[in-house]
C-alpha cells in the first residue's frame, strides 16, 4: 500500500473506477491501489506505478504483471477473431523504464516495466523484431 494514505485516496478519487476493461465498479470504498509492476518484482511505490482496481480484480491480479494478465485477455479475444489493438509503440526512457503503448480504439493503454522484467521483455522483442 502506498505510504501516503492521502495521496492514495486522492488518486482513487481522481480515477474513480476500476481500470480493468469492462469492469463497472466505481464505489470508492471498493477501489484499491494496485502496483502495475508489483513491489515483489521490482516495482516502485510511486504514482506512475499505481493503477486503481476494485478489490476483486486486485486480489485476482495478485503479484502478476499487467502484461501477464493482458496477454491472456488478448489471446482469448484473438481466438474469437476480434481485432485487439492497432498501433503498438515501445522504447526506453531516460530513467531506465521500458514503456509500451498499445492503441485500442480511441484509448491508449500504457505499460511501464523496470528492472529485470524490462530487460527480459527487451531481450524477447530483440529476438522477434
Amino acid at each position: 500500500m502506498p505510504k501516503n494514505p492521502r495521496a492514495r485516496r486522492e488518486f482513487i478519487k481522481r480515477i474513480g473506477h476500476c481500470e480493468i476493461p469492462n469492469c463497472t465498479e466505481n464505489n470508492l470504498n471498493r477501489l484499491t491501489i494496485d502496483h502495475k509492476i508489483p513491489l515483489s518484482k521490482g516495482g516502485l511505490d510511486e504514482m506512475d506505478n499505481w493503477q486503481v482496481l476494485c478489490y476483486k480484480h486486485n486480489q485476482s491480479k495478485s503479484n502478476k504483471l499487467d502484461a501477464e494478465i493482458c496477454s491472456g485477455h488478448i489471446i482469448e479475444r484473438m481466438s474469437k477473431g476480434e481485432a485487439v489493438v492497432g498501433k503498438i509503440s515501445f522504447g526506453w526512457n531516460s530513467k531506465g523504464t521500458f514503456s509500451i503503448v498499445a492503441q485500442q480504439g480511441t484509448k491508449d493503454i500504457l505499460l511501464n516495466l523496470r528492472g529485470e522484467e524490462a530487460q527480459k521483455l527487451k531481450e524477447f522483442i530483440n529476438k522477434v523484431v
